[in-house]
């Protein structure tokens, strides 16, 4: 099955061509799940799955864009497939399954504006909104936030207005995003005792206008920072996850430069001195290039920018 080919690490790859359809998009599936880095097996299994997309299920089609985008693995032949077959049998996607696959698409960033997938990827983004407002009561509370998330994209990141659901449903969609709780680990606490020692008047759990929580908002030479803490689930390998990635992509596309922190550096700093020097190098690089671009502050979904980031 498809835990034993995770199971099975690199040695499935030569394999892939015996594979089911099905068999393909699962292993792909239980690879990006675990969490466990497998690029080559995933740029074999792309090639497999590109010209047999059509032998997917429904949930298969959104199962295999969704393994890519949480591999954060980018294989646009494929993923244009996908859309493409996933606006051919609109009518046989569930909520579930159009919000993976549009969530899929932002995280790979395809089907906007003239970047990677411009043919099923573009189709799909355009027409996923009217889909989605005559399924709205099938959304979960994951649905809705993914629906967000695609919609930071579509109308802020690219600035396409077309493709969008009503705005009573992108409204459910913000309202259940920010309504997301998130705990805090360890090594967030022991980087606050660092930041506090540097002065930077950290405000911890900072929610965004745009919806995102910040572990940290700092102040650091006039410049609020986001700093991120991010712990081994936001990595396969050392590679960002999708969601990893997509956050920081978009935190920063609405005006909060952002300080990304990998567990295993922090980690491989024992000494309390050492962690404070690293922080400041960190913040020291990341305001001066905020301030080389010129301009601070959040930008909130209306396009406004706000003094304080986390208002």
């Amino acid at each position: 099955g498809a835990e034993a080919a995770a199971a099975g690490g690199g040695e499935a790859a030569p394999r892939v061509g015996e594979f089911s359809s099905q068999g393909l998009s699962m292993t792909a599936w239980a690879y990006a799940a675990s969490g466990r880095p497998a690029p080559a097996l995933f740029d074999s299994i792309a090639g497999e799955l590109a010209p047999r997309v059509g032998e997917f299920s429904p949930q298969g089609l959104s199962n295999a864009a969704w393994a890519f985008a949480t591999a954060n693995h980018t294989a646009p032949s494929l993923l244009d497939a996908v859309a493409a077959q996933a606006v051919a049998r609109h009518t046989e996607l569930d909520a579930r399954c159009l919000t993976a696959t549009a969530w899929s698409l932002a995280v790979l960033d395809m089907g906007g504006n003239g970047e990677r997938g411009t043919g099923g990827a573009a189709r799909f983004a355009r027409r996923f909104g009217g889909w989605l407002d005559s399924r709205a009561a099938e959304l979960s509370h994951e649905s809705l936030c993914q629906l967000h998330q695609w919609r930071l994209w579509r109308a802020e990141e690219r600035r396409r207005s077309d493709g969008l659901p009503s705005a009573p449903l992108l409204a459910q969609a913000a309202a259940a995003f920010g309504a997301t709780r998130t705990r805090q680990s360890e090594i967030q606490s022991s980087v606050g005792e660092a930041l506090a020692a540097l002065d930077t008047w950290p405000e911890e759990e900072v929610r965004l206008p745009c919806g995102y929580t910040l572990d940290w908002l700092v102040q650091w030479r006039g410049v609020s920072l986001g700093v991120e803490v991010d712990g081994p689930r936001h990595f396969l390998g050392r590679r960002p996850s999708g969601a990893t990635a997509l956050k920081r992509r978009q935190v920063r596309a609405f005006g909060t430069p952002l300080v990304s922190i990998p567990y295993w550096e922090w980690d491989g700093l024992r000494d309390g001195g050492a962690r404070v020097a690293f922080l400041r190098r960190a913040l020291e690089r990341e305001a001066t290039s905020k301030g080389a671009e010129g301009g601070s502050g959040a930008r909130g979904l209306d396009g406004r920018t706000s003094s304080a980031a986390g208002g």
